[in-house]
């Protein structure tokens, strides 16, 4: 398993500009990077429409707001390691085009979803 999406990941992160400004491309990679960082799989469907990114905050902690903003642990077991390794990876080979893809509609979303994925990651 960890080979297979090994692969996968290099071969999207090769192409990442391409693939996050894409709707559909946009979309998988929102779903992936949701695996694997162990989001459950229950929630994945609100990843799947756009909305702001206090919104997506959110949806990413499966809607469950507590009062001190603090956001819950819910995750399953992801893929952390190979998550942010991903990520470095794919931002890495898009910066030439970051400039456009911050303000894309679909790659903006990526972006959302990757930040706020990673500072949920590093426990803030």
């Amino acid at each position: 398993m960890d080979l297979k999406l090994k692969s996968l990941f290099q071969v999207i992160a090769a192409d990442a500009a391409n693939v996050m400004s894409s709707c559909y491309g946009s979309h998988v990679l929102r779903t992936l990077l949701c695996l694997c960082k162990g989001v459950p799989s229950e929630c994945l469907q609100d990843f799947h429409t756009t909305k702001r990114s206090a919104v997506l905050a959110e949806r990413l902690s499966c809607g469950t707001n507590q009062p001190s903003g603090h956001v819950p642990k819910n995750f399953e077991n992801g893929f952390s390691g190979m998550f942010r390794s991903f990520v470095r990876e794919m931002l890495h080979n898009a910066k030439a085009d970051i400039a456009t893809l911050r303000v894309d509609k679909n790659s903006s979303l990526v972006l959302q979803v990757s930040i706020i994925a990673i500072v949920l990651d590093f426990g803030y």
